[in-house]
């Protein structure tokens, strides 16, 4: 008897992992959506005719996502560019600051120019994400993204914007130890010794590091500049026949027995025709 109830409790335990297990899996829609954003744009491109939101959410896994999102993550640049084909004006995936953030840490020039495309430009510059409402500058300096610093600056953007704990886009930069954005901000004559809100600057951050790499940099920002002048000499050629004196009753016969490689041309045979005659 007391088998019996041991193997019937045992026989419940199970039944309850399996049934748990099979509520967990993957609904077999949000499956086939994942399959398309990864692998079929024709198939993306009939979904977006037919009405289809990418606002939508999918379960992946343990984590609810919107189908807008997982373009981004997955830099469906192409996809994304279907949007601007087909004129779709309901973007409202991109009003998610995760999404932004997702788009400035891929570094990626053509994803973001298109999600810029995508979005009223007004919007994007009034955006600020997270706690400390840091913009997409901020965002590109904490995740040291260097390859969309250009983008971001043409619409706008400037490394001496700040966030709401007033680090600047430039002293973020330094921080994170983003040498090639800084690199980016030395050639557009950045102000590396300009303090932010917080009372520091670029420089003084970088002089603080202990990479070797930085240090150097630090130090080329502190560097003197030396112009230097180059005055050129310029030296008057001597007369071929002064240079050698050749006595004047002697010229033709040392003229004749020079090489034609170091002959003048206008040293001639007769001495009446040269520069010595009477």
């Amino acid at each position: 008897m007391k088998n019996l109830r041991a193997w019937i409790a045992i026989t419940l335990v199970l039944i309850t992992i399996l049934v748990a297990n099979f509520s967990k899996q993957d609904d077999p829609s949000d499956v086939a959506l994942l399959s398309i954003i990864k692998n079929d744009q024709n198939s993306f491109q009939q979904f977006i005719l037919s009405g289809g939101s990418l606002d939508q959410s999918v379960i992946i896994g343990k984590s609810t996502v919107t189908l807008g999102s997982l373009l981004v993550d997955y830099e469906r640049v192409e996809f994304l560019k279907l949007l601007l084909n087909l004129k779709n004006k309901e973007l409202v995936f991109l009003r998610d600051d995760k999404i932004w953030a997702s788009a400035v840490s891929k570094d990626n020039e053509d994803l973001l120019k298109t999600m810029l495309s995508l979005s009223p430009k007004q919007y994007i510059y009034k955006k600020k994400i997270g706690e400390k409402k840091r913009s997409l500058m901020h965002l590109a300096s904490v995740n040291c993204s260097h390859k969309i610093l250009k983008i971001l600056e043409q619409e706008g953007f400037n490394w001496a914007d700040e966030d709401a704990s007033g680090a600047s886009a430039l002293t973020l930069a330094a921080e994170m130890n983003c040498l090639e954005s800084l690199d980016y901000w030395k050639l557009k004559k950045a102000n590396f010794s300009q303090l932010d809100k917080r009372g520091v600057s670029a420089l003084e951050i970088l002089q603080k590091k202990k990479n070797a790499a930085l240090a150097i940099f630090a130090s080329s920002l502190t560097a003197p500049t030396r112009n230097v002048a180059v005055i050129a000499k310029t030296e008057r050629p001597h007369s071929f026949y002064k240079k050698r004196h050749f006595p004047k009753d002697q010229l033709t016969e040392r003229t004749s027995f020079l090489g034609p490689e170091v002959r003048p041309l206008d040293a001639n045979d007769t001495a009446e025709y040269s520069e010595f005659s009477d």
